[in-house]
């Protein structure tokens, strides 16, 4: 049976049907035009930042550092993910219980303390200081990824068959394009 075949999904897709109302749905003729692998996901508004998601987090390992740098500085590919995960964490039912988790809450601890460590630096140090504390209001993806999987738990069984399909295909390329870096250097 193929991976892409909507049929090889059928258990989880039966547990997680497409909504028949929302934002991020499509009636069953647009759904028809889309690819089989895509159609097998049914995504709703959740579903798409998944994906999105995974393509930010498949950037970032093929291509690296310079993946986050694509739009206009100081607004990168993470924020602007980040950013939109954190409205489909609001939209998801079960956001309250992330959030009042004891990890929830310890990330929470730190984010609100590395905020007011942050703050006072921003007239002094700009938007440095912003990317310094990515290290910290990343954890958020954490909060936004529990969220999405609680508020849908059929969601996982989908987005662990999802990297073992594509995962070793990231793999492959990144020997190559370490070479072509070594062999470029910095005027890449």
């Amino acid at each position: 049976m193929s991976r892409l075949n909507p049929s090889s999904v059928s258990p989880v897709a039966e547990a997680w049907p497409a909504p028949a109302h929302g934002l991020g749905t499509a009636s069953a003729k647009e759904a028809s035009r889309r690819p089989a692998w895509l159609s097998a996901l049914s995504l709703t508004t959740a579903g798409w930042w998944l994906l999105a998601f995974g393509v930010l987090h498949t950037g970032y390992i093929v291509l690296g550092r310079g993946f986050a740098l694509l739009p206009y500085p100081p607004i990168f590919v993470g924020e602007l993910t980040l950013a939109a995960g954190s409205a489909v964490l609001l939209l998801c039912r079960p956001w309250r219980s992330v959030l009042g988790t004891a990890t929830g809450a310890l990330i929470v601890a730190l984010g609100v303390w590395c905020a007011l460590r942050t703050l006072p630096y921003l007239g002094a140090y700009g938007v440095d200081a912003l990317r310094d504390a990515a290290v910290f209001y990343y954890a958020g993806f954490a909060l936004v990824v529990a969220g999405v999987f609680m508020d849908q738990p059929a969601r996982l069984p989908r987005a662990v068959r999802a990297i073992d399909t594509w995962g070793w295909r990231l793999i492959v390329p990144i020997p190559l394009i370490f070479i072509v870096q070594m062999a470029v250097g910095d005027a890449m």
